[in-house]
């Protein structure tokens, strides 16, 4: 590779980085906005927000560990609150609880590998 090229892709890498930092932050952001405004741990909005950054992690950053770390206390703080939600928020909040759970399926049998 020439010089130039290299220059170039060392910059696409840059921002490539600066970008994942700042959609981990906005994520991060968002869940604790969640905590602060009180937002029940069923809420879709909720429950979503912590699976895009559950899969951030282990599609993008190819850090498991957080992945399921993410997805697995999302999942469990909505499956103690089941009970206290309406029949529509309860279809909303399975399905999505749903995806977490076959993906955190999946990526705990990776790790076990």
């Amino acid at each position: 590779m020439r010089v130039r090229q290299v220059g170039q892709v060392s910059g696409v890498l840059r921002r490539l980085s600066k970008s994942l930092t700042s959609a981990q932050a906005s994520y991060n952001e968002a869940l604790q906005t969640a905590d602060k405004e009180l937002l029940p741990k069923t809420s879709p909005l909720r429950l979503g927000t912590a699976l895009n950054l559950g899969v951030l992690h282990y599609e993008i950053s190819s850090d498991s560990k957080k992945a399921i770390e993410v997805c697995d206390k999302a999942f469990n703080e909505a499956s103690n609150c089941l009970n206290d939600i309406d029949m529509e928020e309860y279809k909303d909040c399975t399905t999505i609880m749903q995806l977490m759970y076959d993906n955190l399926t999946s990526w705990k049998n990776e790790e076990e590998k």
